[in-house]
């Protein structure tokens, strides 16, 4: 989304530096962090999350009455049973392939990027900046997903056919996400042919102070993210 947005004005910048650089500025998602450590440090919630969680303890219910329940793309079934013993190694090790292996699909793809624009001297930021992450995610999910299943058949936890069916039950779980951001897409492109950066541009130009355009950003981007209930969504209409 970053690197389409850049590339929409004609900005040569690199989208993973301009990432990195803008961590620091990102207060909402910080203070969520300290938030949740306070949480844990201080053993209590607030608000609707303190109300939600005394109904449970006394009443068993773990959604309010008035609270709509729509079908679980997520739900999903036990293939394993009961009576079989989890072993910590079946999770950890396609989780390390997938950390693993996605660094090394960024190293990978970066370097042979810098290679064939005639860099050789360059910096882990600029092999990172350079590289393909979709093609290094691939990679490292998909070996992750083939060593599961290779571990879970080798112990006859599973079948080869069930195995293959737990695979597309998670691939189902993700549904949502993918949805959100395939639509999260679709505002971007609708906001970029209309031309809905250009015409808030035109009115506002000439009127505002250049020093209030970073809380100006950060307003219109919670109300836009309240309005339509996605950060992806609000990240693809604010690009760039």
């Amino acid at each position: 989304l970053i690197q389409d947005g850049l590339n929409m004005i004609g900005s040569s910048a690199n989208a993973y530096s301009i990432f990195l650089d803008t961590i620091p500025f990102r207060f909402y998602p910080i203070a969520m962090l300290l938030f949740v450590f306070m949480i844990s440090y201080l053993k209590r919630d607030f608000g609707p999350m303190l109300k939600a969680e005394r109904r449970a303890i006394e009443t068993g219910a773990i959604s309010s009455d008035s609270n709509f329940s729509g079908t679980d793309f997520t739900e999903s079934k036990n293939y394993l049973g009961e009576d079989v013993k989890a072993k910590w190694y079946n999770g950890i090790v396609p989780i390390g392939i997938i950390i693993f292996g996605t660094i090394a699909g960024l190293i990978y793809t970066g370097i042979i990027s810098l290679e064939e624009q005639g860099i050789t001297n360059y910096s882990v930021k600029e092999i990172i900046g350079s590289s393909d992450s979709y093609l290094a995610l691939l990679w490292g999910s998909f070996a992750a997903c083939i060593v599961a299943i290779i571990m879970i058949t080798a112990q006859k936890i599973l079948t080869l056919r069930k195995s293959i069916d737990a695979w597309f039950s998670g691939i189902r779980s993700m549904l949502l996400a993918v949805i959100i951001l395939t639509l999260a897409w679709g505002i971007g492109a609708v906001t970029n042919e209309i031309k809905t950066a250009d015409y808030i541009i035109s009115l506002i130009s000439d009127s505002i102070n250049p020093r209030f355009l970073p809380v100006i950003v950060f307003l219109v981007c919670g109300l836009t993210s309240f309005a339509t209930g996605t950060s992806w969504g609000t990240f693809s209409i604010m690009m760039p």
